[in-house]
């Protein structure tokens, strides 16, 4: 019987609406000697039924299912009963080139590696056709010569610069599935940021890494179900992640071939946490770890701190780091410069009255709000998200428009899909449609 070539473990909780599309485009892959490990991690929704039927029609489906555990934990099921002599870890909301599976192993088993990188983009849940080049996943630009001209990276590459050359993310990356065995490479079983560990660890014990300059993965940006955005429901989970890797470099001894490496990349993730987390509270609370403790016991102190906004966490209060910290975040593309407006704003009193309430406090609803405060033709009478606990004293729960008199009720979104979705909410909870407006924000 032919040896299976590769096995995809792809973890799956409540994912009914995009998993045919995911699936599909696994189906469709041109090679054929595969198997897709399906690890249904306690979902609540029909992902079940459709993971059944895809099982009943193609013997290359297995599922297993567990009780809700973590997408860590459901990747670690999934490697237990694989028998691919590689291993390639998907996501159900993301779509696959139909070479993926092909180009990714024949390369591999060509380069002979024991892990392969290669490129993705990315797309928007709310629009397919918002896609977006994502070149940090595979950064050939920071390569040295001997690299690129061997399609394998360099002992240097590998040693020196390898968290500048990819991150941590798991589904770019192809792995032999002995080596992952032989080095005991295991996912934490924690519900953000669970695939740190694993990769980092399996990037340094790696004696031979190599890529492919193509794109093969396209990621669902903007998925309200993923992990990427539930960082505030666990604001240490960074440094918690950070830590177990440190740890576990100690024990492995990797420490002193490969710290300065892992402390470059510890203080980019923590800087990057902390421009992308949108609570207050929590950006409070991970302030506190570290600057309490956390930062030591990760290695980092006053002597070896190469990014400036986590230095000022040794010498300033948080209230202060927090105004210190826009600019920084600002420049280096953690927070975005870019600005929406909604062109003729004055106009809505005219059509609706002048009395405003702005829903959405994202990126849209910061520059509308604006709009509405400066405007000498409209009153803002409320600012209201269904995450106002999160976003902080001026953003209301939307139940509280009950006690307000208002005209019109602004949505202040990007994309049409996602204000249709905050329109049958709004209507749910009382708002007239008569007075819900969408209009679409142009950036300047």
């Amino acid at each position: 019987m032919e040896r299976i070539k590769l096995s995809v473990v792809m973890p799956i909780y409540n994912a009914e609406s995009y998993l045919d599309e995911s699936l599909g485009s696994l189906i469709n892959q041109t090679e054929t000697n595969f198997e897709v490990i399906c690890v249904d991690d306690g979902s609540t929704d029909g992902s079940a039924s459709i993971l059944k039927k895809y099982a009943e029609n193609d013997r290359r489906f297995r599922i297993i299912f567990q009780k809700n555990q973590s997408a860590g934990a459901a990747r670690n099921a999934g490697v237990k009963v694989a028998k691919g002599e590689y291993i390639l870890f998907l996501d159900s909301d993301d779509v696959f080139e139909s070479e993926l599976i092909k180009k990714a192993y024949e390369a591999a088993k060509r380069r002979d590696v024991e892990i392969l990188i290669f490129g993705a983009d990315s797309f928007s849940f709310y629009d397919r056709n918002d896609v977006k080049a994502s070149p940090y996943l595979l950064m050939t630009g920071e390569m040295d010569e001997e690299s690129k001209a061997q399609g394998i990276l360099s002992d240097a590459d590998r040693t020196n610069k390898i968290f500048r050359i990819t991150n941590t993310t798991v589904w770019n990356k192809l792995f032999k599935r002995d080596f992952i065995e032989r080095n005991k490479l295991t996912f934490q079983s924690i519900y953000v940021v669970n695939a740190m560990q694993f990769v980092m660890l399996a990037l340094m014990e790696a004696k031979s890494i190599g890529y492919l300059d193509e794109v093969l993965v396209h990621y669902r940006t903007n998925n309200p179900n993923s992990t990427v955005g539930q960082y505030d429901k666990n604001p240490v989970g960074i440094y918690e992640a950070l830590y177990a890797v440190h740890e576990e470099m100690i024990k492995r001894n990797l420490m002193e071939l490969y710290f300065e490496v892992f402390n470059e990349y510890a203080q980019n993730r923590i800087a990057n946490s902390f421009g992308t987390m949108r609570s207050y509270e929590g950006k409070k609370e991970l302030f506190k770890v570290l600057r309490e403790g956390g930062l030591n016991k990760l290695g980092i102190n006053s002597r070896n701190i190469v990014e400036p906004i986590v230095r000022s966490m040794l010498d300033i209060d948080f209230e202060t780091y927090l105004v210190t910290a826009v600019d920084f975040w600002e420049e280096t593309g953690i927070l975005s410069k870019r600005r929406y407006i909604i062109p003729d704003i004055n106009n809505l009193s005219d059509r609706f009255g002048s009395r405003v309430v702005v829903y959405g406090a994202g990126l849209v609803g910061k520059t509308v709000f604006t709009q509405v405060l400066n405007s000498n033709q409209l009153k803002l009478i409320a600012w209201v998200d269904k995450r106002s606990e999160q976003l902080g004293y001026l953003v209301k729960n939307p139940d509280e428009m009950q006690n307000e008199d208002y005209d019109v009720v602004i949505i202040a979104v990007k994309h049409q899909a996602e204000a249709e979705r905050i329109k049958q909410y709004l209507i749910e909870i009382g708002v007239s449609s008569q007075k819900i407006i969408w209009e679409k924000p142009v950036m300047i």
